[in-house]
């Protein structure tokens, strides 16, 4: 799913121009940092956090940012993905052309995912999708048993058997799923949701072991089920795994969701059971199209929080009035603190990447990451994070991560 680099002169897309990979100077001050509520620069490195015996560098060193999707150079990757496991390994996914045009002319999209203990050496990108329809936007989660689930959107072209180039005249959306021992090798299991218009997951695994997989949909009706005389209408779902796969879709309340359209939902989960959603939210009567956002100059980045997975409360806006607020992140930060991040834009601006606390403050530019549908994670170094974004431009995007210390 291609989306660019964020404009708002003109609400538009302005793919990336970058001479080089230069990364941008720090440029936050300590007394400043403290006056937003953002983090200050720190210096100290982090302590060692080998395995038992090892009393050498840290496992995950800061360092410049490197190249996690190889062996694409002429291709296009985008929409990545983060893990960290509970035993301290990290995986990214995203989406990718590498396999090239098959034989009817189209373009083979899919999902690939790599992995690495130390942040250094990663293997190989293996595929995780597979089949004829086009595989984006992809999110990971880890089991209670320690295997691997993903979850992506599955775009299938219609009619059935079409070529891309002459007759093809709509799509049917849907979520797919897949699980994996060890990240290595991947067992498909289906549609997750059964369209027509459902994508950008989000999974979360409570820690009872309850899988919740969170959507954005249209076509579906207050009570989860499929009504296509909402197909003008873009709202929030969660299905939650069973025995036999994942339930019946379930909308959330809670959100104050009227003259709004809600899309691109982030969850994550605490220790204690509480669910932190970010969203993007922009008044309804636009696109439903998940890419056409980024030409929504009301677009927002909101906030709201659950302790059943369905049923949210405290649904406020933690963007910037008059910017352009879109894919949020949540997650929770080396130094134990909630965070939200996001790409804005001020009218007439280029986009940048900003985060602000969960629970309220200033949002604060990150000078750590570039380019565009970043995603951040704390690692088990102490002090340490780990980053991945889309960076390059049209039509030879690539995905970048970085180990760094906020």
């Amino acid at each position: 799913m291609h989306v660019g680099r964020l404009s708002l002169a003109g609400f538009g897309w302005e793919p990336e121009r970058r001479a080089s990979r230069s990364r941008r100077p720090r440029t936050r001050q300590f007394l400043a940092a403290l006056a937003l509520g953002c983090r200050p620069p720190s210096t100290a490195p982090p302590p060692t956090d080998g395995p038992p015996g090892d009393t050498g560098s840290p496992r995950y060193v800061p360092g410049d940012a490197f190249e996690l999707s190889p062996g694409n150079e002429a291709g296009q990757d985008e929409d990545p993905a983060i893990l960290v496991t509970a035993t301290g390994e990290l995986a990214c996914a995203w989406y990718s052309n590498r396999n090239g045009t098959r034989e009817d002319g189209s373009v083979d999209k899919q999902i690939f995912l790599v992995q690495s203990g130390d942040g250094v050496d990663w293997s190989a990108p293996v595929q995780v999708s597979a089949g004829v329809d086009a595989a984006f936007a992809p999110s990971l989660a880890q089991l209670s048993d320690g295997s691997l689930v993903a979850a992506w959107w599955r775009e299938i072209l219609l009619p059935a058997g079409c070529d891309p180039a002459v007759d093809c005249t709509g799509t049917d959306n849907r979520i797919a799923w897949a699980t994996s021992a060890d990240g290595a090798s991947w067992q498909a299991q289906g549609d997750a949701t059964s369209g027509p218009g459902d994508w950008l997951p989000s999974l979360v695994v409570s820690p009872d072991g309850r899988v919740l997989l969170y959507f954005a949909a249209v076509a579906r009706g207050a009570d989860g089920s499929v009504d296509l005389g909402q197909a003008g209408t873009l709202r929030l779902y969660v299905a939650e795994r069973g025995a036999d796969g994942f339930g019946a879709p379930v909308r959330l309340t809670g959100l104050a969701e009227d003259g709004f359209a809600d899309s691109y939902p982030a969850v994550a989960v605490d220790a204690g059971g509480t669910l932190r959603l970010a969203w993007s939210r922009y008044a309804a009567g636009g696109s439903v199209d998940p890419s056409a956002i980024i030409s929504e100059s009301s677009a927002d980045t909101w906030v709201a929080t659950s302790t059943d997975g369905v049923a949210f409360s405290g649904a406020r806006s933690i963007g910037t009035p008059g910017d352009l607020d879109v894919f949020p992140w949540v997650y929770l930060d080396s130094a134990g603190a909630w965070r939200v991040a996001w790409e804005t834009a001020s009218a007439g601006g280029a986009g940048r990447e900003v985060e602000a606390l969960f629970d309220g403050g200033v949002a604060s530019d990150r000078p750590e990451i570039e380019g565009y549908t970043w995603r951040i994670l704390a690692t088990p170094s102490p002090g340490v994070e780990v980053g991945a974004w889309v960076g390059g431009s049209e039509p030879t995007q690539k995905i970048e991560g970085r180990l760094f210390v906020p």
